[in-house]
């Protein structure tokens, strides 16, 4: 079976071929012969492979089919679930062998989930390969071949199982896991679907790792943060989460985040009221009237000098200006996070009744 990179480009002859379409989108796909296997939106992936990541679904997909039939797997995009779905179909017979750690590590990519030290392991290397062929400009069609005989090589040779570089960076992972776990960093579970967690302003004097929430899309195990996207979502995955960071003059940090699964179909996870899919590729509307009535009383109330931004819209790589998915309600200056007047007693009460 042959891998074929295209973003949408004519394809020579291929109304003659037989192809799997894996973790996005093309205006290429023939419904009658071809097979799409994704969990963008929308989709043409039948109900009975659907999972959270395109990996997952190919996976499905695999042990229920016989796939002899097809002449060429098709991605568009190159990111961890993109690579990891085209390698389960092409090297279907590796890739069952390991699922759990290949799953595990596309949930990663996708939705910053937190994974255990072999997810964890295999998923910094494989984010470390795209990474080195990106900045020596490889072209996506190579850098997807490169990959595929890179995560050969990782599970059948070993060579990388003791390395100080991965093990520092998931030391430093457990590190911040463990301030949550020690009540240094106060995480509350205000009700089933909220989640508050508090970040003292003298515990931020004692790490040089940045307080305030970062957020992005499969860049890896960002330990420079103090709470790490990981972090949050080893406990509070299927949650909104809302942030609070102790700022020096008694002033107080927000960010209130999404579910980072919401961009993509993933019907057996929970769903946040007032998301609606758009007819644009992954592009979200967000309606919330609780929310809004919640982002109007502190505004209301704010004494400093900023807006409380609030998310109508949004996809795997935009929310609020200056925020980015999943961060949904933000007090904001100039472009930028910045400190609030509002006590968290009062913002978490507002909040907590909005997800109530």
């Amino acid at each position: 079976m042959q891998f074929i990179f295209n973003n949408n480009e004519e394809i020579e002859n291929i109304e003659t071929k037989k192809c799997v379409f894996v973790d996005g989108t093309s205006t290429l796909i023939d419904i009658n012969k071809d097979l799409e296997l994704s969990h963008w939106i929308p989709n043409n992936t039948q109900d009975i492979y659907k999972a959270a990541t395109s990996t997952q679904i190919c996976f499905n997909y695999v042990k229920l089919n016989d796939l002899s039939n097809y002449d060429c797997v098709i991605n568009n995009h190159v990111d961890v679930d993109g690579i990891l779905s085209a390698f389960v179909i092409m090297f279907s017979k590796v890739s069952l062998k390991y699922e759990a750690i290949i799953s595990g590590a596309s949930m990663m990519g996708d939705f910053s989930a937190y994974g255990p030290y072999d997810v964890s392991h295999f998923y910094i290397h494989l984010g470390e390969e795209i990474k080195k062929y990106q900045s020596l400009k490889i072209d996506s069609q190579q850098i997807f071949e490169k990959c595929f005989l890179f995560i050969k090589d990782y599970f059948l040779d070993k060579k990388y199982v003791y390395d100080e570089y991965a093990k520092k960076s998931i030391d430093e992972l457990e590190n911040s896991l463990n301030l949550v776990k020690n009540n240094k960093i106060q995480r509350v579970l205000q009700n089933d679907l909220f989640s508050s967690y508090f970040i003292p302003f003298e515990l931020t004097k004692l790490y040089d790792k940045s307080p305030i929430y970062k957020a992005g899309f499969d860049f890896g195990l960002d330990i420079k943060q103090l709470l790490p996207m990981q972090i949050l979502n080893y406990f509070d995955f299927e949650r909104q989460k809302l942030l609070i960071v102790e700022n020096e003059e008694g002033s107080y940090f927000y960010d209130c985040l999404l579910p980072d699964y919401l961009w993509a179909e993933t019907s057996a996870l929970y769903r946040t009221k007032g998301v609606s899919s758009t007819d644009s590729t992954n592009v979200h509307l967000f309606e919330n009237s609780k929310l809004l009535e919640a982002q109007k009383l502190l505004q209301k109330a704010e004494k400093n000098q900023g807006l409380w931004e609030l998310a109508t819209t949004f996809h795997p790589f935009s929310s609020i200006k200056g925020r980015g998915f999943p961060v949904v309600l933000s007090f904001m200056n100039e472009g930028k996070v910045a400190p609030s007047s509002n006590k968290p007693n009062f913002v978490i009460g507002l909040l907590e009744g909005v997800w109530a």
